[in-house]
């Protein structure tokens, strides 16, 4: 598999021509590290616990991912030169022995055989090795009890080694094996095996000298180092007490003081460390308890200090995890602006839009219509012409009816001007001699009306309120909300399903609600052999969702990996419309859209009756649910908003509405009717139906609608239809109402043009067309399955090629 993450390829480079990997290096760090779980397992083949017990050495045998078997050599060379121990500690070397070939056997036979030829690692899980724990110290209580006979004490020694050795089992698993391990898990595990070289080392005297106490202040003083106070702190106490119990707040205080100080500089720290350990052992015992371990205190600290002035020891790990764990809120914190300014900037900008559409309207609207002004200036005509003495063509009404003057005299009212005398001369081809009176009754009456147009308009009311509405939201862009939720469960489990696949996150989090973000930082990311395509994978199976391949970046010396959530579902949509006959403009009004946030809206807004004014009122509505849906609003306030606007214009507006939501991420849909004929879910061969029994919505003070959601299945044809189709096939008499479900399926076709054609055409031939008709067929498609078949037939390709 090809890996086409550049920015790791880069990095590789850029490490090889730094630290260039030398194969003589990495056979002395296997030596070094085989050599380690060789002492190991020689000490804690005789570290003795309670009731006179030695199950450490089949905890460390158990839990080892690599090199079990020098821990069983060093039990056995324990058991070979320890003559004082070599009866009590027989059976646990021998269970040591059985527990490390039964694990190679079931790794080779069961298990990863590759694994362990290729890198001698051992592929058995936790539950595995916790078992071959209980059972080898389940047999050291079968050997005792059968050499000795039954013995309470032998009984309860055992049921303390089956318990003390699992536990143990689980923490040092934890340390060894990172496929199994959280970060505190790690550190636990480290702790515990501190704990037992300490307890292992304690009995032990070399000229004198204590080597436990040299490996306490040295371990607790790299503790503090690489882990800061507390750390420090919690180690020393740890291992003073594997020393001795009257050694663990010395050493508790020593790694205090020492993490306190580590950012002044490393000697700073030792010195500190010192004081408050020699301090420490005067209050509690006087300068002679101070002597008792002064020498291996400076041993231990002038070690550890040496290797840290050296570079040998790995002190900047705080600081790394601290700029890891930084950059990682960092990268959340970005996303969430991101987002938040995103939506609010769509949102101000809905609003400005809106704004606009009210002004132009509000000026369209405090003026009476065109119609009105017409038939109010015939009407003045036919009075002022009874009883006129002159036979002026004006006195033919039928005939001005028919002249396109009258049209142009009302056009020029609607613009707000006044009647021009000439045009009354250029109407009658004569001089009228009512003309004055004429214009003068006109003039009046169209003020009259446009005063009360204005009285009843409230659309330059919204207009303000919206475009104040869109300022406040402008100066709320720069202000943060709250962050993106982190789900710690999910980011829990991706962090062990990436360590199990190699992959060593220090700081993991998986943030969003619908559309998920992942955020890992780490220094060893860039180590990783794992491809893109495995990783976004196995994030896919975690998160339960769609996810786009991993993004890499580098800042401040760590890297980071980014993934971001997609759409689950794609979406086809096509459609047919057809006015009412007799009318010149269709009085339906469809969109479609998709916002930013995934997702998919398309609905239908039916005015009421048909013509010009049906038309006005479906545009309004459209516009608004487009601008407002676009941003991000909830549709059900949405809608909310649109009735009162309507409810409140100063006119009767009605509009049906039917709108379609689906939610690309989650693969769900959701219908809002008002008003609005039903709605069609073809499944493979099924056929569903979704009606509401509601209002259009500009009739009430609270809108009239009906909610229903479903889930959605890959390849689902949805059909929506305007009620001038639907009253055509289900409300017209004669008909059965299933009429219409029986055509879908009897007529079916997958092409979605070809069908909304075939559905526009029927309805035109079953009615008279005596409503404005619209269908749309949106159908979904599963991206997932699509990515599948499509990597498959890649595959065969390249197979045939």
């Amino acid at each position: 598999m090809t890996d086409d993450r550049r920015p790791i390829d880069i990095l590789h480079k850029r490490r090889l021509s730094i630290l260039p990997q030398n194969k003589i290096i990495k056979v002395i760090k296997e030596a070094a590290k085989a050599a380690a779980t060789l002492i190991a397992g020689f000490l804690f083949a005789a570290t003795k616990a309670p009731l006179d017990t030695y199950p450490f050495a089949i905890a460390l045998v158990s839990s080892l991912s690599a090199n079990p078997v020098f821990a069983v050599a060093g039990c056995l060379l324990r058991l070979l030169f320890d003559v004082q121990s070599r009866a009590a500690i027989f059976p646990y070397c021998v269970a040591c022995v059985f527990i490390c070939v039964a694990r190679y056997m079931f790794s080779f036979f069961i298990l990863d055989k590759k694994l362990i030829v290729s890198s001698g690692r051992l592929s058995d899980g936790m539950l595995t090795r916790v078992l071959c724990a209980l059972i080898g110290e389940l047999s050291t209580v079968l050997f005792f009890t059968a050499l000795n006979g039954f013995d309470v004490y032998i009984i309860a020694g055992g049921v303390f080694s089956m318990c003390c050795g699992g536990a143990l089992t689980v923490l040092l698993t934890s340390f060894f094996d990172k496929r199994y391990t959280s970060a505190s898990a790690n550190e636990v595990g480290l702790l515990a095996l501190m704990f037992l070289i300490s307890l292992s080392l304690s009995p032990i005297r070399i000229f004198s000298v204590s080597p436990a106490l040299v490996f306490a202040f040295g371990a607790t003083l790299w503790a503090a180092y690489t882990g800061g106070a507390v750390r420090g702190c919690t180690a020393g106490f740890l291992i003073g007490i594997g020393c001795g119990a009257t050694f663990a707040p010395i050493a508790a205080l020593f790694g205090l003081c020492a993490g306190l100080f580590t950012p002044v500089s490393k000697l700073a720290s030792a010195s500190a460390a010192l004081v408050a350990a020699i301090c420490c052992g005067a209050v509690t015992g006087g300068g002679e308890n101070v002597l008792n371990y002064l020498p291996e205190a400076l041993a231990g600290t002038a070690a550890v200090v040496i290797a840290a002035l050296f570079g040998l020891v790995d002190v900047s790990q705080t600081e790394e995890k601290n700029q890891s764990a930084a950059l990682c809120r960092e990268l959340t914190e970005k996303k969430r602006e991101e987002e938040n300014k995103m939506k609010m900037e769509l949102l101000s900008n809905a609003m400005e839009s809106i704004s606009q559409v009210m002004r132009s309207l509000s000026e369209k609207f405090r003026r009476p219509d065109g119609h009105s002004l017409e038939n109010m200036c015939r009407a003045v005509w036919a009075e002022y012409c009874v009883g006129c003495p002159n036979d002026c063509p004006c006195k033919d009404l039928d005939n001005i009816s028919r002249d396109d003057t009258i049209r142009r005299l009302a056009d020029k009212l609607m613009n707000g001007s006044k009647i021009d005398p000439e045009k009354i001369t250029d109407l009658t081809k004569a001089k009228c001699p009512k003309r004055d009176d004429i214009i003068r009754e006109i003039n009046a009456r169209a003020a009259k009306m446009t005063e009360y147009a204005i009285k009843f308009d409230k659309t330059q009311i919204f207009a303000f309120d919206y475009e104040a509405m869109s300022k406040l939201l402008s100066e709320a862009v720069l202000a943060s909300g709250t962050g993106y939720p982190i789900d710690k469960v999910t980011s829990d489990k991706l962090r062990k399903r990436l360590q199990r696949a190699g992959i060593s996150a220090e700081n993991l989090v998986v943030c969003g609600d619908r559309k998920k973000y992942i955020i890992v930082t780490g220094k060893d990311l860039s180590k990783t052999s794992v491809g893109a395509e495995d990783i976004r994978a196995m994030c896919e199976d975690v998160c339960a969702c769609m996810m786009s391949k991993p993004e890499f970046i580098i800042e401040n010396g760590t890297s980071a990996m980014i993934l971001e959530g997609m759409k689950a579902l794609s979406v086809q949509y096509a459609g047919k419309q057809s006015e009412k006959q007799g009318e010149s403009v269709c009085g339906d009004s469809v969109s479609v859209i998709e916002s930013r946030e995934g997702y998919f809206y398309c609905f239908i807004c039916d005015g009421m009756g048909s013509g010009p004014q049906a038309a006005l009122t479906a545009r309004i509505c459209r516009v608004f649910l487009e601008k407002m849906l676009a941003c991000g609003n909830d549709k059900t306030t949405t809608l909310q908003m649109l009735n009162m606007f309507l409810k409140n214009k100063g006119t009767e507006s009605f509009a049906t509405v039917d709108l379609l939501e689906v939610d690309m991420h989650m693969k769900t849909a959701a219908f809002i009717k008002s008003g609005a004929a039903p709605s069609y879910v073809m499944r493979g061969s099924n056929l569903f139906r979704i009606a509401s029994g509601t209002l259009p919505v500009g009739i009430l003070a609270d809108v009239s609608a009906e909610l229903t959601e479903f889930e959605l299945c890959d390849g689902d044809v949805i059909i929506m239809a305007s009620d001038g189709i639907a009253d055509d096939y289900e409300l017209e008499t004669g008909k059965d109402p299933s009429w219409f479900a029986d055509f879908l399926c009897r007529e079916w076709t997958d092409d979605l043009h070809i069908m909304a054609e075939k559905i526009l055409l029927a309805a035109k031939k079953s009615g008279r067309r005596s409503d404005d008709m619209t269908v749309e067929l949106i159908r979904v498609s599963d991206v997932k399955s699509a990515r599948e078949i499509s990597d498959a037939e890649n595959k065969d390709d390249e197979l045939t090629a």
